[in-house]
């Protein structure tokens, strides 16, 4: 059985005499042949679902949906390769406002990005930045843990900058959820490593992504479940009091 990459079967690779390695499997005879033919595949993907050759950008930025014409969605994905502080808010912000729809797909409240529009400042942790457009829909997937009252306070911030959110703010259902014994657990664990802390903003996330893996967590769907919500509540607040003796919930 061969490798794969991205789904297309590589097979084992031989070098022939000439030195160029070529695939033992039927298909392309090299390994750039190969390429050529993976390429191949993935342009007719992306034109299959609008963002290929057939409606590619020409100025680079991003493409707009036009409901008139029906027009393919275009779509950005920002994603930041190290821990953090690169820029990727004030990036989603100026794209945001060509969007429809700008969604957060992972992280909790220890993010942190500040909007500066005119001489006002918005301080985001876990809304998408795109809500300052207000034709945006903004999506807090099921990959980001929700802290409830930071959230609810993040509202009221916006809300007292003038800025209306009303029905433009989606929460997957399967979100998990933040609780302050998560944000004490957080900090217990930052003493106890002492000199060697990872150095986090104790907001609770790392325990709570744990408490998913676990899977004993709670999302943000179980709140429709009120009984089921208590049980399973007490369940995971009893699994911290015991590993982490003097913990109070």
């Amino acid at each position: 059985a061969g490798s794969a990459v991205g789904g297309f079967g590589l097979g084992s690779l031989s070098l022939s005499e000439n030195k160029e390695s070529k695939c033992e499997n039927d298909g392309p005879a090299t390994v750039m042949g190969l390429l050529k033919d993976i390429a191949s595949k993935v342009n007719n993907l992306e034109v299959a679902i609008g963002s290929g050759s057939a409606g590619r950008r020409s100025s680079g930025g991003p493409q707009n949906f036009d409901n008139s014409s029906g027009k393919a969605h275009g779509i950005d994905v920002v994603l930041g390769s190290q821990w953090g502080d690169e820029g990727k808010g004030k990036l989603v912000d100026k794209l945001s406002q060509e969007y429809d729809v700008c969604a957060r797909v992972a992280g909790g409240s220890n993010a942190g990005h500040t909007i500066v529009v005119g001489d006002t400042k918005y301080k985001f942790h876990l809304l998408p930045s795109g809500i300052l457009n207000e034709k945006a829909t903004c999506v807090i997937g099921n990959g980001v843990v929700i802290h409830l009252p930071s959230f609810l306070n993040e509202l009221d911030s916006l809300s007292s900058s003038g800025i209306n959110s009303s029905g433009r703010i989606k929460i997957s259902d399967r979100a998990h959820l933040v609780f302050d014994f998560h944000q004490e657990v957080d900090g217990h664990i930052e003493t106890r490593l002492g000199r060697n802390k990872i150095g986090t903003t104790r907001k609770g996330i790392g325990p709570s992504y744990a408490s998913k893996i676990q899977r004993n967590g709670l999302r943000v769907g179980d709140l429709q479940r009120w009984e089921y919500f208590e049980s399973r509540f007490r369940a995971l607040a009893e699994h911290h009091i015991n590993a982490f003796p003097g913990l109070e919930i």
